[in-house]
């Protein structure tokens, strides 16, 4: 029939009044097309999950309409072996279901049939008894009371996905009407049927999307215990999905000559394989190596497609019931390990590309999983010889979970002879708190440093307290992170503690004694130069008033005689002065007086009275605020240096108004005094110079040079500090002292003004 007689006959059979059916829920009979419109309405109303009710409606309708037995749908799967399978039926009351005659009919004995009804033609047979008892088509009715049988393609996207029939218990003679309805209700069928596969296809892609996307945390945050049943459970919704057969994973030898399965799943109803696909022997250049080798998928949508250099392979799969299959690359650094695989049993059939890709990825997270697994395996063979090398070489080794913070020991630092590893055993926090508090943040700084990667190895001295040990000890801490996360976050970390402390003692000694020596010999030598330099100047001065002498007594000029007489004393005093100030400095350290405690306030009221009288004599008012604290040491030697403090500031002080204000602050164990005048003030470039050996910032003034050098010796020799500070020239100067506090019974004050 012609695509114009169709249209035409379909036209003359919709006007046609003579065909009229009442629909459930009417009493009115309907039209033929107004009962097409009720149809297709029901299946517009109706969600994709009640399509079935739709379609079960409609072929209770063709049934009735067309006075026949029964009304099915076939429908067609990608791949198929056999006619159809038999999805939907209605049939008259009283009658049995006949779903099974088209179910087992192999597909191959009706390829013209089928061509047919691909090129949109319809199968009519009128009677089936009129058929020859071997004609292919009576075949399947040879126990079946059927004598008529109508089928019509349903259409798709260009594609066959089944047929709509219709048969019937008598002869019936096919009319173009009845084609067409059927047609025209084949199509409403079929795009039900197409958006529900489509439907399921979409959810099952999302399910198989979230799967993938949920599979990489599943397979990094699951214990290595637990890699093998969450693989195995994995390929298992691969191939659900895939509506395959045979999922699996094999690993080849690091050889590359044999592969071995190490997990698989099996639909239900498909035998195992694993026990048979061991140690499989295999060559670098057989027909699935070679690709996979170079990191390609390998599809076999049909074994016995397979070209002859594949012979083996096929004789494999024929064993094992396979028809199809595929093989995704396992990639370690550019080099085949492995491969996940996909077979079909039932029939053949090929994955599409979108799901190729999608294997693909997670093919490469077996990858990751199955590297973290064999790298946690070494890391705990490693970590066991590592605390096997902790035990025989160190009484301190520890094992350290940074995510925790516990902390375990080895066997023989806890059975240690020191019972001092029992306060913070398994606590990272009581490790924290032994360490020394100026030594802490040191320690935190190169711990941190390791942690974040930006060091090899972590290792760093420190002292730290020990439970029953009243001194803090010096330990050396050595360790490395053994393992990280996939983020790089450390996880654990192993170390151990060596005592140091009597080592560490006498290093320190002997880089104290270095260093004074050096001191030493660097201040012989500037003192050696100075008192060459500064002792000549006397000596000079007397030479030359002894050679002026001899010309005045030749001369006889008593006056003169005399004049060169008083600089020769005058010369011979300061240099007295001079060596009595040098001997006196060379005692600090080596000669000392009694040490005592003694009150701040009494050293400076002291100092005072010594100098009371240059002091009233300018004029000098003494301000002289609380001076809390007592120190201990050498009474005579700090009252000096007090005392050449206040000649200093008395000398120095401003000639009209002259001020001089005396404080102390007690703190942190320390007592820093300030002598404030102002006087001439002294620029901050010469705030250490003066502290040196015959220095003087006014050649002219009086003095030797050596009192601050004097003072500075003795206060360093008592375990302080000395200094100088001052704005600059005119604004005045503030000498400090600061000397170590003690606890005494002479914490008191007094306020004095002069």
């Amino acid at each position: 029939m012609s695509s114009s007689d169709q249209s035409s006959n379909s036209h003359d059979f919709l006007e046609s009044s003579a065909h009229l059916v009442a629909w459930p829920g009417t009493t009115k009979p309907l039209s033929i097309e107004t009962l097409i419109a009720k149809m297709c309405a029901e299946f517009v109303r109706r969600e994709t999950k009640d399509v079935d009710a739709a379609i079960n409606l409609t072929l209770e309708q063709l049934v009735r309409i067309n006075n026949v037995s029964r009304c099915y749908i076939l429908e067609f799967k990608p791949g198929q072996t056999l006619l159809g399978q038999q999805t939907h039926e209605w049939i008259l009351p009283g009658l049995t279901s006949r779903m099974s005659e088209f179910q087992s009919i192999p597909l191959a004995d009706f390829m013209t049939e089928l061509k047919m009804l691909r090129d949109g033609m319809p199968l009519a047979i009128n009677d089936i008894h009129a058929l020859s008892p071997e004609h292919k088509l009576s075949r399947p009715f040879q126990d079946s009371p059927t004598r008529s049988v109508l089928l019509v393609p349903m259409i798709a996207a260009d594609q066959l996905i089944g047929v709509i029939g219709l048969s019937a218990n008598h002869p019936v003679i096919w009319q173009p009407q009845t084609i067409q309805l059927l047609t025209i209700v084949g199509e409403m069928i079929a795009g039900a049927l197409e958006k529900r596969q489509l439907d399921q296809k979409l959810e099952s892609r999302l399910r198989f999307e979230k799967f993938i996307a949920e599979l990489g945390v599943n397979l990094i945050h699951s214990e290595t215990e637990d890699l093998d049943a969450k693989i195995k459970s994995s390929i298992g919704f691969i191939g659900e999905y895939l509506e395959a057969d045979r999922c699996y994973i094999m690993m080849a030898s690091k050889e590359k000559d044999l592969v071995n399965v190490t997990h698989e799943w099996t639909r239900d109803g498909i035998p195992a394989v694993i026990d048979k696909l061991q140690q499989i022997p295999i060559g670098p250049n057989s027909y699935t190596v070679r690709q996979l080798d170079q990191g390609k998928v390998v599809t076999i949508p049909d074994v016995e497609l397979l070209p002859p250099e594949a012979e083996s392979l096929k004789l494999i799969m024929r064993a094992i019931g396979t028809k199809a299959s595929a093989y995704f690359p396992m990639m370690y650094h550019e080099k085949w390990i492995g491969s996940l695989g996909v077979a079909f049993v039932r029939t053949p059939r090929s994955i599409s590309p979108d799901d190729l890709s999608l294997l693909v990825l997670i093919t490469q997270m077996f990858v990751n999983a199955f590297q973290r697994k064999e790298m946690e395996d070494k890391l705990r063979a490693s970590e066991q010889r590592f605390r096997l090398m902790l035990e025989a070489i160190t009484e301190y080794g520890y094992d350290w979970d940074i995510p925790s913070g516990n902390v375990f020991y080895t066997r023989r630092s806890m059975q240690s002879a020191r019972p001092d590893r029992q306060e913070y055993n398994g606590n990272l926090k009581d490790w924290c708190k032994s360490i020394h508090p100026d030594d802490f943040d040191r320690v935190q700084k190169v711990l941190n440093e390791h942690l974040e990667g930006r060091s090899r190895f972590y290792e760093v001295e420190y002292r730290m307290k020990y439970v029953g040990v009243p001194d803090y000890r010096w330990v050396l801490d050595r360790g490395m992170v053994v393992q990280r996360n996939d983020k790089g976050e450390p996880l654990r970390f192993l170390g151990a503690e060596l005592d140091i402390h009597d080592s560490r003692q006498i290093q320190e000694e002997r880089e104290r004694l270095i260093a004074e020596l050096a001191s030493k010999n660097q201040e012989l030598e500037q003192f050696t130069y100075t008192v060459s330099h500064d002792l000549k100047s006397p000596l000079i001065t007397i030479s030359g008033f002894i050679g002026a002498l001899k010309e005045d007594l030749k001369s006889g000029n008593e006056e003169l005689i005399y004049d060169a007489i008083a600089e020769i004393q005058n010369a011979t005093v300061k240099m007295r002065l001079l060596l009595d100030q040098l001997l006196d400095l060379s005692r600090i350290g080596r000669v000392s007086g009694k040490i005592v405690p003694i009150a701040i306030h009494e050293l400076v009221s002291e100092a005072l009275r010594s100098v009371d009288g240059p002091l009233k004599a300018k004029s000098i008012q003494v301000d002289l605020q609380p001076l809390p604290g007592t120190v201990e040491g050498d009474r005579v030697r700090l009252q000096e240096v007090f005392q050449n403090v206040f000649e200093n500031a008395i000398k120095f002080c401003s000639p009209t108004g002259g001020r001089i204000c005396v404080s102390a602050i007690k703190s942190g164990g320390e007592i820093t005094i300030s002598i404030r005048d102002n006087g001439i003030g002294i620029d901050p470039v010469y705030h250490e110079k003066i502290f040196g050996l015959f220095e003087k910032l006014d050649p002219m003034s009086e003095g030797t040079g050596i009192g601050l050098s004097l003072c500075r010796r003795i206060i360093e020799h008592h375990g302080g500090k000395i200094w100088v500070e001052s704005t600059g020239v005119g604004r005045g100067t503030s000498m400090k002292i600061r000397l170590k506090a003690i606890s005494g019974r002479h914490e008191k004050t007094e306020t004095t003004t002069d």
